[in-house]
């Protein structure tokens, strides 16, 4: 699971940089292993087929890096790529509440934000680059489980704080027009919403809409179906079963959390909640994942958790 790309040698925490991602292709390629789509993936879990050694790499929102800095690496390794895009994004309609926010802390010309988060008040350094991510990391993690209501009070409290009344708006996502170009050299694009809020915390009638719509779009962009989902923010609470009975009603096969884990066709996988690591810069790291030992080493804390709860 990714979500942003940068250029090579260029130090961002929320990026993953073209050089790395090469070094990451590259280890797949010369170990033997095989990328499948997304598609390909999803059908084998169906049919039980073989995935040993298989890797799947799959990007969040829909943001236009993956097009400057990520698609040429992937196509210069020939290894297919799939996108969940948040429809509303793509068409312009708004910009994610965490891009409002970075675009506030690098605006202020405070030296130290302080702004309250329910009952939890974060304070931090915001002159250097460095101080300015660190708060914002801190600001944004608060934020994932309020109510958009609750984070629009967040964005107008730190706006006032900082002194920022005017928020300057940026063009972060891809265009359709992209996006038909980077289909038709093989990436595959799927729905995450169209405004990508917390499923959980919505009315019926606002998931179906959520659901429904962003599928019908994409289906009548690309003009094929569009029958694979990723949830917003993606942890288990995140999401409840009526999500996933709308899916089910809705045409959907599977559908993608942010929950780590494998998946093998040795059992039954529960299709609608499959789980995702997420990729940072630490090569290591990437080869503890796809080698299995981050899964073993889960597994193990898992059955050691267990035997300290049965003996307490």
């Amino acid at each position: 699971m990714l979500h942003h790309f940068c250029e090579s040698g260029v130090p961002d925490h929320r990026s993953l940089p073209a050089d790395t991602l090469e070094k990451l292709l590259k280890y797949l390629v010369l170990n033997g292993y095989k990328a499948l789509s997304l598609s390909e993936f999803v059908n084998a879990l169906l049919e039980k087929q073989c995935l040993y050694k298989s890797v799947v790499f799959t990007v969040d929102d829909g943001y236009r890096d993956f097009l400057q800095y990520g698609f040429p690496v992937f196509l210069k390794y020939k290894i297919p790529v799939a996108v969940f895009i948040t429809t509303h994004f793509i068409d312009g309609k708004f910009n994610f509440w965490w891009d409002t926010i970075r675009e506030i802390v690098y605006q202020t010309e405070l030296s130290k934000i302080e702004v309250r988060i329910g009952n939890k008040v974060i304070a931090g350094n915001s002159g250097t680059e460095l101080e300015k991510e660190d708060i914002l990391h801190r600001i944004i993690e608060h934020s994932k489980s309020l109510s958009r209501n609750q984070i629009d009070t967040v964005i107008s409290d730190l706006s006032m704080v900082c002194g920022v009344s005017s928020i300057q708006r940026r063009q972060y996502a891809l265009s359709w027009e992209e996006i038909i170009e980077l289909e038709s050299q093989g990436v595959e694009f799927y729905p995450h919403t169209c405004t990508h809020p917390i499923l959980s915390q919505l009315s019926d009638s606002q998931v179906e809409k959520e659901i429904i719509e962003s599928k019908e779009t994409i289906s009548a962009c690309l003009k094929k179906p569009s029958n694979i989902f990723c949830y917003p923010n993606g942890r288990y609470g995140d999401f409840d079963p009526r999500a996933i009975e709308t899916l089910r009603k809705s045409g959907y096969i599977a559908a993608f959390t942010s929950e780590e884990g494998f998946e093998f066709t040795t059992g039954t996988p529960d299709m609608y909640q499959l789980p995702r690591y997420a990729l940072s810069d630490d090569v290591t790291r990437f080869k503890q994942i796809i080698s299995g030992l981050e899964a073993l080493k889960a597994r193990i804390g898992s059955i050691t958790n267990g035997f300290g709860k049965s003996n307490s």
